[in-house]
């Protein structure tokens, strides 16, 4: 925006608005399998283990299931070996954490009552080994005739995405050894992230640090970013942010010149450029623009009567700029 100074720089401001709710549209999908003929007798098959010699269970809750940001909670899974003619060798449990919580380290993780095992996080896959000694076969690691409970906390991460309806975030662990087959274990809790609204600003003149001459021209650019937890359909850049007739930089420092560089949020299909018109005590719209044409002020407005400069871009009918956009002017 062009300028010519008349003495101190005011805030810009913007606000996001309106957040809509997405529409959310399930489209079925058939798969279909052709069989053609065989020849010879079909055989059943199963996926083998080394004798089955025993047995594993695995039960899985979590102590807290209804959360919102910030919630700290434990996943528990408890682990059972069943001795048939042997214990349980190299007994694994595997438990990927959704990504919407966040893990400690390693030495978080509890195991009641204490065995040794190898424990390890990768990203979000916490990997429990199970090494104690083995009577049967003896020489052998993992876990013998018993159940033990491993305990995960966990936290809800703090920067997630507005839930316009109660979000279910499954999650399921797995533990299987050399002898026995694979078992699983799930349990369901439930995320709300309620909306929050938010922008940054930022304002710079040219030349910097210091205003010219009394009659030379200036640049000011005005931004904005959406910092919302959601898209919005709504998002206005403005400078001030309290116009006023007799005060404020365009009344006392600046003279607004012309529109320079607009720079249009992602998603923006309209922007509207208003200008607050000293002698009306308020602000003048100009006919709402495309997205891609040039913007330019509200015709009947001298400039000398501008305080303030508003933009404000529209998504249409759904919330379509997104968390991160930026605009300018």
């Amino acid at each position: 925006m062009s300028l010519t100074p008349m003495t101190t720089p005011m805030p810009a401001t913007t606000r996001a608005l309106r957040a809509r709710r997405p529409r959310v549209f399930t489209l079925p999908v058939i798969a279909t399998l052709a069989l053609g003929a065989l020849l010879g007798p079909l055989v059943a098959t199963q996926p083998a283990y080394a004798a089955d010699t025993a047995g594993m269970t695995i039960t899985k809750t979590a102590t807290k299931t209804d959360l919102v940001r910030g919630d700290t909670f434990n996943y528990s899974i408890q682990v059972g070996c069943s001795v048939l003619n042997q214990e349980c060798i190299n007994a694994t449990l595997r438990d990927s954490i959704p990504p919407q919580f966040s893990l400690g380290i390693a030495e978080t993780i509890n195991i009641t009552p204490a065995l040794p095992a190898n424990i390890s996080i990768v990203g979000q896959t916490v990997t429990v080994a199970f090494r104690a000694p083995l009577q049967d076969p003896d020489g052998q690691f993992g876990l013998f005739n018993e159940a033990v409970t491993v305990t995960i906390p966990v936290t809800v991460r703090q920067n997630l995405p507005f839930t316009p309806t109660p979000l279910t975030i499954p999650n399921t662990a797995t533990v299987d050894s050399d002898n026995t087959a694979p078992q699983e274990s799930s349990v369901d809790v439930t995320l709300r992230v309620p909306l929050e609204l938010g922008t940054t600003a930022s304002k710079s003149f040219t030349p910097s640090p210091v205003l010219g001459a009394v009659g030379s021209p200036t640049t000011v650019t005005v931004g904005g970013t959406n910092t919302s937890n959601s898209p919005v359909d709504t998002f206005t850049i403005q400078d001030p942010e309290t116009p006023a007739s007799a005060t404020g930089i365009f009344a006392e420092t600046l003279l607004v010149g012309s529109l320079g560089t607009v720079v249009r949020p992602a998603g923006a299909t309209l922007a509207t450029v208003s200008v607050w018109d000293a002698t009306v005590s308020g602000w003048v719209a100009a006919a709402p623009v495309a997205a891609a044409s040039p913007l330019s002020f509200p015709p009947g407005v001298l400039a000398t009567n501008i305080r303030g400069v508003r933009i404000a871009f529209t998504s249409g009918g759904s919330a379509a700029i997104p968390t991160g956009a930026t605009a300018s002017f």
